[in-house]
């Protein structure tokens, strides 16, 4: 089974996150927390409100896991497997789209420097692309010679954070591409970094490593948490959240310090999809996370259990994300779940009809106007589609 986080604590993030980013869904996880929280409003009646198909893939699979990023016009940035970064309006135009940029890209979400000028994606074919946001054409480039499964994070700083599965973490600047330092890990990286002032915590899928907690500035070790996660880590309001796949557990522990702060055992945990199993904080101090088609949701001060909302698929978990109104949830069943902060379904949109299977393992991106944003494609088939849900 695959296990899915989504991470909602603490109101007072709506504020922090809105100082540091205009645009409507910068990155991977809304921001370098990787909240996967927005302070807009989403959709509130589940219609469909435009589609738009990529080519043929380069790969054997046509269903990505990445997701859309949004700028602050509400363009969408999507990598897809046909081996083009696309970029569309916010009404599903087809704006620019920029090829030959190492094949497979179905596995880093792009970032949008906060001016939006820039727009940072890992490739299948080792190379992290620093692109013109307005034009598509190549500003930089850094190869490393293997795969960038991870999404790119950027500081407030503007620094660009990138690992990938030569095991190693690096940091640079994100007008220029100068590489400013590189930590080491030992082991693949498939989780995105995530900042909180001025740390960098990343979970690594190695039992002697686990939960990193490095100085963002210069890339030393402050602490480490052993135990395999490949689990994006989130951090805000002084914690970090994490899921071990060897325990079994969803953790909290604090930032300065690494302690654990409060664990919930859920018992043993298959790695999730590369960039899906991401933690997302949100607003009524709640933690939510998913397991085995259940989603779960937490006390965040404490990790004691408010209440759980079942999908139709017992065997795959789901990607969750929140805006103002609603928590929003695809668990890889063909659905998308509109959920009230007390767990009660409002809506649910059916990708597609059976006997079709749509796999949707991309994490759900909200505009500025409450259209969500995400990828869908039938299990086994050969093109991806990106789906805005009014």
């Amino acid at each position: 089974m695959t296990v899915m986080l989504a991470m909602l604590a603490g109101a007072c993030f709506f504020a922090s996150v809105a100082a540091l980013r205009h645009a409507a869904w910068p990155m991977f996880g809304h921001d370098a927390q990787h909240t996967g929280a927005t302070s807009a409003k989403g959709p509130v009646h589940g219609a469909l409100a435009w589609a738009f198909q990529m080519g043929s893939p380069v790969s054997d699979s046509g269903n990505c896991i990445s997701s859309a990023s949004i700028d602050a016009q509400d363009n969408i940035y999507y990598g897809s497997a046909d081996g083009f970064l696309y970029k569309l309006s916010a009404s599903g135009t087809l704006l620019w789209r920029a090829g030959s940029l190492g094949g497979y890209l179905c596995y880093s979400t792009p970032a949008i420097s906060a001016d939006g000028a820039l727009v940072y994606l890992g490739t299948q074919g080792g190379v992290l692309y620093a692109l013109n946001g307005s034009s598509g054409t190549s500003v930089w480039t850094y190869h490393t010679g293997s795969w960038i499964c991870a999404s790119p994070s950027i500081g407030s700083d503007g620094t660009v954070y990138a690992g990938g599965s030569d095991h190693v973490l690096r940091a640079f600047d994100g007008r220029l591409g100068t590489l400013l330092w590189s930590f080491q890990t030992g082991i693949d990286i498939f989780s995105s970094a995530s900042l909180l002032q001025g740390m960098l915590y990343i979970g690594v899928h190695d039992d002697s490593v686990g939960l990193l907690a490095l100085n963002a500035s210069t890339g030393v070790e402050a602490w480490r948490v052993p135990g395999r996660t490949s689990f994006t880590a989130t951090a805000a309001n002084g914690l970090v959240y994490a899921a071990f796949v060897g325990p079994g557990a969803v953790s909290a522990f604090n930032a300065t310090t690494g302690s654990q702060v409060w664990t919930y055992s859920v018992g043993a945990l298959a790695p999730p999809p590369l960039n899906n199993g991401v933690p997302v904080l949100g607003h009524a101090n709640d933690v939510l996370f998913s397991f085995g088609g259940t989603i779960f949701c937490l006390h965040a001060g404490t990790g004691g259990v408010r209440w759980t909302f079942n999908s139709t698929n017992p065997e795959q978990a789901c990607a969750i994300s929140t805006a103002r109104n609603l928590y929003y949830a695809t668990c890889n069943d063909g659905y998308l779940y509109a959920l009230t902060a007390q767990g009660k379904a409002v809506w649910s949109f059916l990708f597609g009809p059976p006997p079709f299977t749509y796999s949707v393992t991309s994490s759900p991106a909200i505009n500025s106007r409450g259209v969500l944003v995400i990828a869908s494609g039938v299990a086994g088939g050969t093109n991806t589609t990106l789906l805005a849900i009014a």
